[in-house]
């Protein structure tokens, strides 16, 4: 029984750490985008004023 409990669990471990890399590639893809947009936006404002 441990040992089906090990095995159980270190699938469940890896199981999420490889989900965790879409995750994090999708953020910092989604923050990638809001950075550039605000610098967009800034050089728009400050070229052509509001």
């Amino acid at each position: 029984m441990e040992k089906e409990l090990k095995n159980k669990l270190k699938f469940v471990v890896v199981g999420f750490c490889i989900l965790l890399i879409p995750i994090g590639f999708l953020l910092k893809h989604s923050y990638g985008v809001y950075l550039n947009d605000t610098a967009v936006n800034d050089f728009w404002i400050r070229h052509y004023g509001d």
